[in-house]
């Protein structure tokens, strides 16, 4: 029997760069197959060549599929040109690393609109619903419930995607690829940023668990060990270079009294932190409840963080944790409560202000501008601050991160995942912030890069900042930090020393997956 996939040496060079040299590798009908190896050996860039975002500069991909052998290349007109619409209705399907999903659609629209290659209905048929627009319409539907089930989210089919706890998230993008129909579907890390029990606690939840149960002859799957595709649906694909001079040229016309009154301030809350840190943490949550429309994300959360302090907080998948970061920049605002920085509630503040005042975040999947340069991104990262200090900034970068210095020109989005990561951090350092707010800094990067990343976050602390830290790899968060919460179900569940809870019983079997 011929393979589902095969790949026949493949080379991918973005200019001067080669990403993979004369690949060979296939995969057999009815298997699971993994592809590994350490960041920046190249596996998102072969990956993205299978799934039809870029087409190879060299070599053949042959998808054995529903109609015979198909070459993937013929499918892609140029080689940085995206083909994946025809890749798809070839028979391949994809999910990604960092989640990719329509969050302010309902679950089962998600996947409804994943099977709009395979409407054969034009515009004309919708408006005046047509039999066979409607007869598409009721398999399209029945098929999405049909996965949901599979997938145990037949209950979650008319949440809002945005709204679900980030394992069901990971969940909703394996049902919205089976619903294509797929002969091969690859998975990007579909266990990225889950912890040892899964979510909820439940192995039989787990997005690995519910892959293999479906492994079957009519369904073959390819698990990718890397990071996410090079691909955002929702960003403008030509603006960013005119918004990047438009924001370079406002920095410059800054007048001088507008510099000297920000150094001013600066100075000013430094001398403040020096004499108040002792009675007023740098950040509090008092009593905070926040909301995504009915649902209570966060009950009654109270924690705070003192001025040169590494604080961790750890939790399962959908405790709310990310939800608690974004709260500081008003994404989504505390319905009640507060939070306070130095003292001052900022729970209603702009977020552009909360920025300015040395606040910043390093957001999970790191989401840099992958279409601009590594300099490019770390300019934008001075936006609260303006560019007087650039130059000296940026050499400091280059300093704690060499590899950027070498990449300074490079595209950020042919980069790897662990040298992305170093630029989204140095992209947060760029606005000179007292306090750092880290979300999942590790997510999706092999265990020598996890290492290097805490060992950044030691020489960041070392300078003085403060840190906020929120990691699903509670092993090395508990470690690297002094005091720590535990979050369970949108509350603080634990709360003290980290080392005491790194030996507490049931944070080590639910969080380190210990016993």
């Amino acid at each position: 029997m011929s393979p589902i996939l095969e790949v026949q040496n493949v080379t991918m060079r973005f200019g001067g760069i080669v990403a993979n040299r004369d690949v060979s590798f296939s995969v057999e009908r009815g298997t699971v197959t993994a592809l590994i190896g350490p960041n920046g050996a190249g596996k998102t860039t072969m990956f993205n060549c299978i799934t039809g975002f870029y087409r190879s500069s060299e070599g053949r991909i042959m998808l054995n599929g529903r109609d015979g052998p198909t070459d993937i290349g013929q499918l892609v007109t140029k080689p940085m040109t995206g083909g994946s619409h025809l890749v798809t209705r070839a028979g391949i399907a994809r999910t990604f690393q960092n989640i990719r999903l329509f969050k302010e659609m309902s679950v089962i629209e998600n996947l409804l609109i994943a099977q709009h290659l395979a409407t054969r209905n034009n515009i004309l048929s919708g408006v005046f619903r047509t039999r066979a627009f409607r007869k598409a319409e009721a398999e399209a539907v029945d098929r999405a419930y049909h996965w949901l089930g599979q997938m145990k989210l037949a209950d979650d089919a008319n949440r809002l995607a945005g709204e679900l706890p980030y394992g069901r998230q990971r969940r909703v993008e394996i049902a919205r690829a089976m619903c294509t129909g797929p002969s091969l579907i690859c998975l990007d890390e579909p266990a990225a940023g889950l912890n040892p029990s899964g979510n909820a606690g439940s192995g039989r939840g787990h997005p690995t668990a519910l892959c293999r149960s479906q492994a079957d002859g009519s369904r073959h799957r390819a698990r990718h060990g890397s990071r996410h595709a090079h691909f955002e649906p929702h960003r403008r694909a030509r603006s960013w270079r005119g918004d990047l001079r438009r924001h370079a040229a406002a920095c410059r016309q800054r007048s001088g009294r507008r510099r000297r009154l920000s150094r001013c301030e600066r100075r000013r809350g430094t001398s403040m932190s020096q004499s108040s840190d002792t009675q007023v943490p740098l950040l509090e949550f008092a009593g905070v409840h926040a909301h995504y429309g009915p649902v209570e994300a966060l009950k009654a959360v109270n924690v705070h963080i003192s001025a040169g302090e590494i604080v961790s907080l750890i939790g399962a998948n959908g405790a709310g944790k990310t939800t608690l970061l974004s709260s500081i920049f008003g994404a989504p605002r505390a319905s009640s409560g507060k939070i306070l920085h130095r003292g001052e509630d900022i729970s209603q503040m702009p977020t552009s202000r909360i920025s300015r005042r040395g606040i910043a975040l390093v957001p999970e999947g790191r989401q840099i501008y992958q279409e601009m340069s590594v300099e490019e991104n770390m300019m934008m990262g001075t936006t609260p601050i303006g560019m007087a200090h650039f130059e000296e900034d940026r050499n400091t970068m280059f300093e704690l991160f060499p590899r950027l210095k070498e990449r300074r020109n490079q595209t950020a989005g042919t980069m790897s995942g662990g040298e992305q990561q170093m630029l989204a951090i140095a992209r947060a350092m760029m606005a000179r912030p007292e306090l750092i707010l880290f979300d999942e800094p590790s997510l999706g990067l092999a265990p020598l890069i996890v290492k290097r990343v805490f060992e950044v976050l030691r020489e960041i602390a070392a300078m003085g900042k403060t840190i906020f830290l929120v990691e699903q790899n509670a092993n090395h968060a508990l470690k690297l930090s002094q005091r720590a919460y535990v979050m369970v179900n949108g509350r603080i569940h634990l709360s003290g020393d980290s080392a005491a809870l790194l030996d507490n019983q049931d944070v080590r079997k639910a969080y380190l997956g210990l016993h």
